[in-house]
């Protein structure tokens, strides 16, 4: 008999406890905001109300007691969500509920929610700077100019138009570490150039000596000093890579390489017509063409012409210093026997005629 009477305290015990959790647990809803309850609550003052409602749904409550001092609510009769609960208890009250993802009621004015309103609305914001697309061959293969790791200057669209970039003695107003200078000492002529880069450079322009820095238009490599200075026009594309360049350039490049790539034919005939004047009598002008002559063969040809007097007068002989008197011509063409197979993309400069008198004699 002693061991039945063990048993049946312990059955007692067990069923005890099961009572006690039972009781915790209706004392202690469980939270959520998408569970229902059924409520029946009559008009009363705002924080019995409300201290009724977040029992029920088992949430904490904070407010400010003077917010609700004299405050009425709705009353409710039915199931309701937490959500639909407060919505229909303050309606009315100029009183709002907030729910937290702690399942903490916190109730203000209607003023202090409105106050507080743009902070947690997101703001529109302005259109956000973007980093222009620059795609450079500096590795002999064409990626973005953010992603190479070469020491590289580059300038697309309309940059160097903007700058006043006209003739390829311009670069160096683009681009730090490069001295770009015309007009060499020994050539005797206003066509030659200088080029440094880091000041690794070559300073004699005649024919037997390699230039230190190379210059390349559309990959085509000009050899000497003289006709190294010419104009720019319709360039699509500068890239001043700095550093030796023997690897992917060749011999002659150990202080750096300059691209030039002009514009590539477009698939329709069209083109663009530029004119400039300014002081000194100046007048610059450009035309360029676009001459689809199949599907497969695509041409661009442009001309400039630049003229300007001399701004510095000589009283001796009566002579304009500084004139600019200068013409161009070329072109560019892609061939394309199939679809993603350019077997021919060159350029050809036939003609270029410049001018013009020297400030000082030798």
């Amino acid at each position: 008999m002693r061991p039945l009477a063990g048993a049946c305290l312990l059955c007692c015990a067990a069923l005890s406890h099961s009572a006690k959790a039972e009781l915790a647990g209706s004392q202690r809803p469980e939270a959520g905001s998408e569970s229902t309850r059924e409520l029946r609550l009559p008009a009363m003052s705002a924080d019995a109300a409300l201290q009724a409602l977040a029992g029920k749904f088992g949430y904490s409550l904070l407010f400010d007691y003077r917010l609700v001092a004299d405050i009425r609510t709705n009353p409710l009769d039915g199931r309701y969500t937490v959500e639909s609960a407060l919505r229909s208890l303050l309606e009315g009250t100029r009183l709002r509920a907030r729910l937290t993802s702690r399942h903490v009621i916190t109730v203000v004015r209607e003023t202090q929610a409105a106050e507080a309103a743009p902070w947690r609305q997101p703001v529109p914001r302005k259109k956000a700077f973007a980093i222009e697309v620059v795609t450079v061959t500096a590795r002999r293969v064409e990626e973005n100019l953010q992603d190479t790791p070469v020491s590289v200057s580059a300038y697309s669209g309309e940059a160097p138009e903007r700058r006043q970039v006209r003739s390829s003695h311009d670069i160096d107003h683009l681009t730090p570490n490069i001295q770009f200078a015309a007009n060499a000492p020994i050539s005797g002529n206003n066509s030659a150039s200088q080029i440094f880069i880091r000041g690794i450079g070559q300073t004699d322009p005649t024919a037997g000596v390699d230039p230190g820095v190379g210059l390349y238009v559309d990959d085509v490599y000009m050899g000497q000093s003289v006709g190294s200075v010419f104009d720019l026009r319709d360039v699509d594309v500068i890239q001043v890579i700095r550093g030796p360049q023997g690897t992917l350039f060749g011999r002659n490049t150990v202080g750096g390489a300059i691209v030039v790539t002009t514009r590539e034919p477009g698939d329709r005939f069209g083109g663009e017509v530029q004119l400039d004047a300014g002081s000194s009598h100046l007048w610059d002008g450009f035309l360029a063409v676009d001459i689809p002559v199949s599907d497969n063969l695509k041409t661009r040809v442009n001309i400039g012409v630049r003229r300007r007097h001399g701004y510095v007068h000589r009283a001796t002989d009566d002579t304009d210093l500084g004139d600019d008197n200068s013409a161009a011509f070329a072109g560019r063409f892609v061939w394309t026997p199939a679809p993603d197979h350019t077997m021919w993309n060159g350029s050809f400069r036939p003609w270029q005629r410049q001018s013009a008198r020297r400030l000082c004699r030798r």
